[in-house]
């Protein structure tokens, strides 16, 4: 055993031997080629360069279109549409003279933006006289005055008292001819395509805005739907129900500010941040970021539900002009505390601009269909021209760049 150990011993030694002649020799060809090509870490901030180039609002066109809620009323300088067409209409219904009645069911959710110590919700009903497809907009029903009928068929003015998430339906009476109309057109294959639903218009006694249940892929949601009562063949009262097969909100354009950085929910309101890289070296490295924004609280609108903390920061190809599938998509959070959203790194985006011209944007807004479609909360943030260098956009990255590079940050 103790020959073993000394043999061992001495291999060991050998092999260290070895070892340190090896880390003697000269460099290889290869070698040679690295030794004048070592790298340098440097920071950079947007405090020192315009990292930030500038940034501007828009409007996206948000498409609330079986998303899962609609919004109805009014709030400030927000007006809400909803627009219901019905499914399970009949083709033929015997007795048509006999209908007793009509009313329009719907859900509300606990969610409200606007006056809720108030909390009126007060909006009229009116035919729809013309085709409409998800791109209508409010400028879309402002110019064009016969797309609804001048007839109030109901209406509804009241408070909804939110006591949790489980509120009860709602429901108003709607003219009775309506639906006889409807029954009527539906017979005649001609005319039956004809049917373009309802339009829900708040009025001026509106201070709020208010959500309800609506369909959405993959979700059993609560819809809206009409109940007809009517006297069937044996004179005894039964019901028909239609369910709601398409439900739509246009919201009004939201003004913004030009000098802020401000995105809102259900208006499609968003931010481009744009960002140059060029005082960069060529050949430089993204390896951490991180991008910061400061809280302007006094453009901070919110309804009765927590304010969500993340919103999205994203880059969408050009040819993507609906911006519905992003390449790539950073999470900032909001720390109310400090009044920063932080956003931990951007670094595989700049590193994407860094192999092209150096510069490029990001789209900040709302994070993901259930708060961007589900809520009309605002967020307001400091932007680049404000006389307080620590509330504006801050960018800070760590590059590393090769000591041969002829492009240096001045």
């Amino acid at each position: 055993m103790k020959f073993k150990k000394i043999e061992i011993n001495f291999l060991a030694f050998i092999l260290g031997l070895v070892f340190l002649a090896s880390c003697n020799d000269l460099p290889t060809e290869l070698g040679y080629s690295l030794v004048d090509d070592t790298v340098s870490i440097a920071l950079i901030t947007s405090n020192d360069t315009n990292l930030i180039s500038s940034h501007e609002n828009y409007l996206h066109k948000l498409k609330i279109f079986n998303s899962g809620a609609t919004y109805i009323g009014r709030a400030g300088n927000l007006k809400a549409n909803t627009f219901y067409r019905f499914g399970g209409i009949p083709d033929s219904m015997p007795n048509l003279n006999n209908i007793q009645s009509a009313e329009l069911i719907m859900y509300p959710r606990k969610y409200t933006f606007g006056d809720t110590n108030s909390n009126t919700l007060s909006f009229n009903i009116y035919e729809i006289n013309n085709l409409w497809t998800n791109e209508f907009t409010m400028d879309s029903l402002d110019n064009n005055p016969g797309f609804l009928g001048t007839k109030i068929l109901g209406s509804y003015s009241k408070t909804i008292t939110t006591v949790d998430s489980n509120l009860a339906a709602i429901s108003m009476d709607i003219d009775k001819d309506l639906i006889f109309k409807w029954l009527k057109m539906q017979s005649d294959t001609n005319t039956a395509k004809l049917n373009y639903g309802i339009a829900l218009i708040p009025n001026s006694n509106s201070n709020v805005i208010r959500q309800f249940s609506a369909q959405q892929i993959g979700d059993a949601n609560a819809i809206a739907y009409l109940k007809v009562k009517y006297l069937n063949d044996s004179l005894k009262l039964d019901s028909l129900i239609m369910d709601a097969s398409i439900e739509f909100s246009c919201i009004t354009k939201p003004t913004y500010l030009k000098d802020e950085i401000q995105m809102q929910g259900g208006t499609g309101l968003r931010s481009k941040i744009y960002f140059d890289l060029t005082m960069l070296p060529d050949l430089a490295a993204i390896h951490k970021s991180e991008l910061q924004f400061t809280l302007d609280k006094s453009g901070i609108e919110k309804g009765n539900i927590a304010q969500d903390t993340a919103i999205s920061l994203c880059i969408f190809s050009e040819t993507d002009t609906l911006q519905e599938n992003p390449l790539r998509t950073f999470i900032g959070n909001i720390d109310r505390t400090t009044g920063k959203m932080v956003c931990q790194s951007i670094s595989s985006g700049l590193e994407t601009w860094m192999r092209g011209v150096k510069k490029g944007y990001l789209v900040a807004g709302y994070y993901g269909i259930n708060t961007e479609h589900k809520r009309l909360d605002k967020y307001t943030f400091y932007g680049s021209k404000d006389s307080d260098p620590s509330k504006r956009p801050y960018l800070k990255l760590i590059y590393s760049k090769r000591l041969r590079s002829s492009s240096n940050v001045k």
